[in-house]
C-alpha cells in the first residue's frame, strides 16, 4: 500500500473543541457515507466490586431513550434514513458508532448528540435491558469458552482488579442494580474531556466540524478522575482451576500470562511473536501442531490483549475432554520452542507479511479507516503512525522473538483455566 494513501496527518483534519471533545475528520468522496467512530474515557474500571457490570448497562441504557426521543421514535428516525447508533462499554471506554448516508450527516450527528447528553433512562427500558444483561449471563455461565475465559481473568489478576471482572458484571450485581445507580453513574463519569469522535466519508471536514460544534458544543462536564490500579505481580508457580460442566462435550483451555501494554516498548515484538505463534495462517505453530498435526482441537490460537493497561498473553484451544492434557503439554513446547530456537528468516518473513498485509484491508473501508484513527487517537500514538507502522514490524528480529517469549511467556509457571467436563483420562 502506497505511503501517499495511508491516513496521516495530510488528510486527517484534527479539532479540538473548547470543551475537550477532539473531532477527527477524513474525507472519502468514493461513495455518498459517513461513518462516526468515538470514545468517551470511561468503562468497568470506574466501577466498584459491588456494582460490576454498572458501566456496560449505562452504556446500553444511553441508547434506550432521551429528553427528545423515546426509544421507539430514535428507532423509526434513524431507520428513516437508514443510519444506524450503537454505544457499548469496554474497561476503560465507552465505544460510540453511527453510520449514514452522507446527506444525513447532521441528523446523525444532532441523534449522537442527543444520545451521549440527555439520556432519560427511562424505567421500563432499564428493567428491558437489565434483563437482556442477565440472560447474556445465563449464556456465558453455560458456555465453556467464556467461562474458561472469564476463569482465566480471575487467575491472572488479584482479588478486586477490574481486569479479573466480567465486564457485563455478574448476576448478583446486576440483579441488584437500580434505575438510579444508572442515572449517577453517569452524571458522574460521563464528559467530553478525553473523549473524540472520528467522521470518515463523503464530508467536507470544516463543515461536518461546524456541525458537530453545533451539536456537541454545550456538553460540559470536569475531567475524568483515573482510578489507581491495584499493583500487578506476576505469578512465581502454576495456578490452576477447572470449571465442572458436567453436561458439555468439550473442554476449552487457556493458557495464559501477563502481557504488555499498548504503549509499553515491547509491544511490536509481542505482536509479531504472537502472530508466529497462534495468528498467522490456519494459527501459527499452535494451529500447525495441535490442530494440524496432532488433530487434537476444534480450534487453538494465541492472543496479546493490550490496552492502556497491561493485558494477558494466552494461547487457547477447544477440544475433547480427554485431549486437555496433552494438547496443554504440546502448546507449552511450542512456547519453549519459541524460546530456544530463534525463528527461521522465512518464517518470521511470512508473519511480518501477514501483520503488514492485513493493514491495507482494513483501511479498504470507512469503518476501517475510522477505527484505526481512533485507536491512534485512544492510545496517543500521533496522526502520523502509519507511515512508521510497516517499518517497525519489519524491524522486529528473531533475537527480539525470543526475548519477549523468555520475558513474558514461561512455560514453567503459568496460569491454567479450563472448563467442561471431567474425563475418565488421566488429567
Amino acid at each position: 500500500m502506497r505511503e501517499s494513501s495511508l491516513p496521516s496527518n495530510r488528510d486527517i483534519v484534527r479539532h479540538e473543541m473548547d470543551n475537550g471533545l477532539v473531532l477527527l475528520v477524513r474525507e472519502n468522496h468514493a461513495a455518498p457515507t459517513v461513518v462516526i467512530e468515538g470514545a468517551i474515557a470511561v468503562g468497568s474500571v470506574h466501577e466498584i466490586m459491588r456494582n460490576a457490570g454498572l458501566a456496560a448497562l449505562t452504556a446500553q441504557m444511553l441508547r434506550r431513550g432521551t429528553k427528545n426521543y423515546t426509544f421507539e421514535k430514535l428507532n423509526e428516525t434513524l431507520e428513516e434514513v437508514g443510519a444506524s447508533i450503537e454505544v457499548s462499554a469496554g474497561r476503560r471506554g465507552t465505544s460510540l458508532h453511527g453510520m449514514a448516508l452522507s446527506e444525513d450527516v447532521r441528523l446523525l450527528l444532532d441523534l449522537l448528540a442527543e444520545v451521549v447528553q440527555h439520556p432519560a433512562f427511562p424505567p421500563e427500558q432499564f428493567h428491558i435491558v437489565k434483563q437482556q444483561i442477565l440472560s447474556q449471563l445465563r449464556e456465558q455461565m453455560n458456555d465453556t469458552r467464556a467461562m474458561a475465559l472469564l476463569t482465566l481473568r480471575t487467575l491472572l489478576f488479584p482479588f478486586g482488579h477490574p481486569n479479573a471482572r466480567n465486564i457485563l458484571g455478574d448476576p448478583k450485581t446486576v440483579s441488584q442494580l437500580r434505575p438510579l445507580d444508572v442515572a449517577q453513574f453517569y452524571a458522574l463519569n460521563f464528559t467530553p474531556h478525553g473523549a473524540h469522535l472520528v467522521i470518515v466519508g463523503d464530508v467536507k471536514a470544516g463543515e461536518v466540524i461546524a456541525m458537530a460544534e453545533d451539536a456537541f458544543g454545550s456538553w460540559r462536564g470536569g475531567e475524568m478522575t483515573q482510578p489507581e490500579m491495584p499493583e500487578l505481580l506476576r505469578a512465581k508457580e502454576i495456578h490452576r482451576h477447572r470449571v465442572v460442566m458436567p453436561d458439555k462435550t468439550q473442554s476449552d483451555v487457556i493458557l495464559g500470562w501477563l502481557g504488555v501494554r499498548r504503549l509499553d516498548q515491547d509491544w511490536m515484538a509481542v505482536n509479531v511473536a504472537n502472530t508466529l505463534l497462534g495468528r498467522f495462517g490456519m494459527g501459527g505453530r499452535l494451529g500447525n501442531t495441535v490442530r494440524e498435526k496432532k488433530g487434537l482441537a476444534y480450534y487453538v490460537y494465541s492472543s496479546a490483549e493490550a490496552g492502556i493497561d497491561v493485558g494477558p498473553w494466552l494461547a487457547a484451544a477447544g477440544v475433547a475432554p480427554q485431549n486437555v492434557r496433552q494438547t496443554v503439554k504440546i502448546m507449552l513446547a511450542e512456547i519453549k520452542r519459541l524460546q530456544e530456537e530463534p525463528v527461521p528468516g522465512e518464517e518470521l518473513a511470512d508473519s511480518q507479511a501477514y501483520i503488514t498485509g492485513t493493514l491495507p484491508l482494513q483501511l479498504e473501508t470507512n469503518h476501517g479507516v475510522a477505527n484505526v484513527i481512533s485507536n491512534m487517537e485512544w492510545y496517543k500514538l500521533g496522526l502520523d503512525y502509519l507511515l512508521s507502522y510497516s517499518d517497525e514490524v519489519w524491524q522486529v528480529t528473531p533475537a527480539d522473538v525470543q526475548r519477549v517469549a523468555r520475558k513474558y511467556l514461561d512455560p514453567d509457571v503459568y496460569v491454567l483455566a479450563t472448563a467442561g467436563p471431567v474425563s475418565r483420562a488421566r488429567r
